[in-house]
């Protein structure tokens, strides 16, 4: 069997790994709860709140970077001050999926060459309120931050590895 080298090019998980990365990004995952005890798990949930790299928070990973939950009532990263909220309804849900223009609020580093009110997929039960951090808007009732960005922190309430040129675009950026 030949001998496999760990390739020096990606991180391996853990928390030096994350240290050495030059971006991190927390990808959508099935729910805060799992998400949560897998970073303890694994020793990166400190890691993460002192980590001083550019970071993307995609849909679920938004959610975490935010500094509380109500999904199963969970503290989280505490990036962005604000509390992931849940729709009241199903109705205020469908109102956000799965494809729903996004409103640029101030310029955004993620939104090079992106028009305003592009659309973007949507697919979530919870939400982050629009606060001062909030660069572009979503929904209707309730409009709710699609994209919050602090410092070298960002955050995005879509997926955009489904939300077309669009999405390919704002990881491109993200990248740069």
């Amino acid at each position: 069997m030949p001998d496999r080298k760990r390739d020096q090019n990606f991180p391996q998980v853990g928390g030096d790994g994350c240290l050495r990365a030059d971006k991190v990004v927390l990808p959508n995952t099935g729910s805060i709860s799992s998400a949560v005890k897998q970073l303890h798990l694994l020793n990166l949930f400190t890691v993460l709140r002192l980590c001083n790299k550019p970071m993307l928070g995609i849909s679920i990973g938004m959610h975490l970077m935010s500094a509380y939950s109500k999904e199963e009532n969970r503290a989280c990263l505490g990036i962005f001050r604000g509390t992931t909220e849940k729709f009241e309804d199903k109705t205020n849900g469908d109102s956000v999926s799965p494809l729903n223009e996004v409103l640029l609020v101030k310029e955004s580093r993620l939104f090079k060459n992106i028009q305003s009110e592009e659309k973007f997929f949507f697919d979530n039960l919870h939400y982050l309120p629009v606060d001062q951090f909030t660069s572009a808007v979503a929904g209707q009732i309730p409009i709710l931050s699609a994209v919050t960005e602090k410092d070298h922190y960002f955050g995005v309430q879509f997926l955009p590895e489904k939300s077309g040129e669009a999405g390919s675009q704002l990881l491109k950026n993200f990248i740069r």
